[in-house]
């Protein structure tokens, strides 16, 4: 399966699963994105400047990520990171809606239903660094439609 079917397939099982086995499907999606792009030489140029954390508290369920983007190189991790620069708190609904391109993140922090903590700076990196992924994973499922 390619790369960009295997992302396209993680989206339609988040949309059916039940909690219990939404984290597992969601850390998949988030590896198999990660990985596809540290393969494309002209996103790891977009990032090289980057050097962020990213926690993600999906609050409705209890789960617990985050995103660390340090020059070219992208971790997703489990758990809690102490060390963040900007904590991103939402629903499971949410995380499903943004995902599917339904509702766009940086909007949904604007109207208040993403809640954050941490400087509004890293708040725009991050809203960056997703339409950079956006840009990217979009080209190629469209290119091979």
């Amino acid at each position: 399966m390619s790369k960009v079917a295997d992302i396209s397939s993680k989206i339609k099982s988040l949309l059916c699963i039940e909690n219990e086995k939404f984290e597992d499907v969601l850390e998949k999606f988030y590896r198999a994105i990660l990985t596809f792009l540290e393969e494309i030489e002209e996103f790891r140029e977009e990032i090289v400047d980057y050097d962020d954390i990213y926690q993600f508290e999906v609050e409705d369920i209890g789960f617990y990520f985050w995103i660390s983007v340090n020059n070219e190189e992208i971790v997703f991790e489990r758990g809690v990171n102490k060390n963040y620069d900007i904590k991103f708190i939402l629903s499971k609904p949410l995380v499903l809606k943004v995902i599917t391109k339904e509702l766009e993140g940086f909007d949904a922090y604007m109207r208040g239903l993403i809640k954050a903590k941490g400087p509004l700076e890293y708040a725009l990196r991050f809203k960056n660094f997703l339409k950079q992924i956006i840009i990217y994973i979009t080209y190629f499922i469209e290119k091979k439609k």
